[in-house]
């Protein structure tokens, strides 16, 4: 008895290809397959950060703070502290910029 494509199920005497019982590890697999900052396949590669010395690695972190500070300086984004619960604490938003020149004076 042929059941076709949209037949659905096995033929008695056919086996499953893989059981029900059987986790796939394809999610988990992918999971690691993936750059945490882009969200996209993780490149083959060294890490960027293989063949830097301390020196420059210390500069790329001072970068990157210095980046960050300014984006929460204009309040792109807003860094807050964690609570004793692990969960942001709401800080005031950063004083306004004086060294704007659009007010008349």
């Amino acid at each position: 008895m042929s059941r076709g494509l949209l037949g659905g199920g096995t033929s008695p005497g056919q086996s499953n290809y893989s059981s029900d019982e059987e986790d796939s590890d394809t999610e988990e697999y992918m999971q690691s397959k993936l750059d945490m900052m882009t969200g996209g396949p993780a490149k083959d590669g060294a890490s960027a950060l293989e063949g830097m010395t301390d020196e420059e690695k210390e500069k790329e972190a001072r970068e990157l703070h210095d980046l960050i500070q300014k984006l929460n300086e204009k309040g792109i984004i807003q860094m807050a502290p964690l609570g004793s619960d692990n969960q942001p604490i709401k800080l005031p938003p950063p004083p306004p910029d004086d060294d704007n020149d659009s007010d008349p004076e």
